[in-house]
Parts: C-alpha cells; structure tokens; sequence
C-alpha cells in the first residue's frame, strides 16, 4: 500500500508527498481532485486509486494546456483532436474532452469557418484558395466553384490592386498583376481572361504615366543633376518602361 506522508497547500494547487517501501514521490493536483478523492495525511492508497489520481491529473493537465492553446488562437475540432493525439492521448479521452470543449462553446467549426471566410475574403483570396486553406484546418465548406463568381471576384480585385501598380509601365503591370492574381489562387484560365479583358493597350495611357510619375519624382527633388537623372531612368526601366520613351519624355518636359 502506498500513503500520504505530507500535504502542502499551494496558491492554487495542492502538492501530495506519497510514501511507498520508504521512496518518496511527489507530485501537483487541483483541489478538485483533492476533495474528489478525499485525501489527507497518513491515508492509505491502493495502486490502482492512485494510478487514477494519476490520471486524472494527466487528463487535467492536457484539458488546461489545450484550452490555453484555443484561447490564444481558435481551433477547429479537427486541429484539436491532432494536438491530443500529439499529446498521446487515448480515442476515448479524446472525444470526451472534445465533447466537453464543444459544450462550452470553445470548439465551434461553424463560428470559426465564418471568421475565417470573412478574414480571407478580406485577403482577396479566391475561392479556391479560401477552400484550399480552410481544408488545411479540417474545415468543410459548402462554398461553390462557381467560374463565373470567381471572374467576378477576380475584376473586383483586379481593380482594387491596379491602383498600387498604375505607376508601372503596361507590360510590368501585367507582370504584377499576374502574380497577384496567382498568389490569391485564381486559376489560371480565371487569372488570364480578366488580365485580358480588363488590360488595355493604350500607347497615349502609357505616356501619361510615364510624364505623371517623372513629375512626381521631380517635385521631390528641388536639385536635379545628371547623378538623379541616372538614378530617374533606372527606377522607370526597372517599373518596365522603355528607354527610348523615357529619354523623349524627359527631353519634353525640360523643354
């Protein structure tokens, strides 16, 4: 038989000596399990009462480290069930405290499949790519594939993001604008038919860029020396503009 030599009374938990053929073992419970089981100094312990005083404090444990872990970043019941078993948790125990964290609103698939649409929609993700990531966190959505939605969706992006690249030539825009649209996760039949339908060769465009984004850069710079004019032209063969365009278009602006 085993036997509680000592009992300390922690902040929050209680600390339990156990003596047995005169080795000494200590370990942490909660009062719960404390009053639970009724504990106190020289009472004597079976191996399997407390093998499940053990256990209980193991369950305990593994309950408090996974709500730590939900509070700080929602889960679904999938990403929950792979950190238990992470945790050498048995199926059982498992569904148990599943069922317990569902029951007290701290699993909620549903709740958080809407927080997570709504976050990559804010993304401008696709809804491939939103299908895509929320399968990654064992989510299941009833989202439809539908082409014409994701064109739709894609023009809707498409000029939300050409305001931060209108400064670049038309074929850098193109090039921007086609990895943008990729990293979203449009597809690439989706992808090229709004590049193609919402980008205009427009030569008279073009060269009302290129002269806006020259003035720009003059008004922020009140000296301008051959060293900034070097500096000019590379910046705009960088953003894909054509030197012999460049060159005329400073010759008619120092005109």
């Amino acid at each position: 038989m085993l036997r509680i030599q000592d009992i300390s009374f922690l902040k929050n938990d209680i600390k339990l000596t156990i003596i047995n053929d005169k080795a000494l073992e200590s370990f942490i419970i909660d009062k719960e399990i404390f009053s639970n089981h009724f504990l106190y100094v020289n009472k004597e312990l079976s191996a399997d009462e407390f093998d499940k005083i053990k256990k209980e404090v193991y369950l305990k444990n593994i309950r408090n480290k996974v709500v730590k872990k939900i509070i700080n970043k929602p889960l679904s019941t999938y990403e929950v069930r792979q950190f238990l078993k992470n945790e050498s948790l048995d199926e059982e125990n498992i569904n148990l405290l599943i069922t317990y964290l569902s029951e007290i609103h701290l699993i909620d698939d549903e709740n958080l499949m809407k927080d997570l649409i709504s976050i990559y929609e804010n993304k401008n993700y696709s809804y491939q790519k939103i299908k895509m990531k929320l399968k990654q966190r064992g989510l299941e959505t009833s989202l439809k594939e539908d082409i014409s939605l994701e064109e739709k969706k894609a023009e809707e992006i498409f000029n939300s993001y050409y305001r931060t690249i209108k400064k670049y030539s038309l074929k850098e825009q193109k090039t921007k604008m086609n990895d943008y649209l990729i990293r979203q996760g449009f597809s690439p039949v989706v992808k090229d038919k709004v590049i193609e339908k919402l980008f205009v060769e427009d030569d008279d465009l073009e060269d009302e860029n290129l002269k806006r984004t020259i003035n720009l850069y003059l008004v922020k710079h009140a000296t301008f020396d051959n060293q900034d004019r070097d500096k000019l032209i590379s910046s705009l063969l960088r953003k894909g503009y054509k030197l012999d365009k460049i060159k005329k278009t400073l010759e008619n602006i120092d005109k």
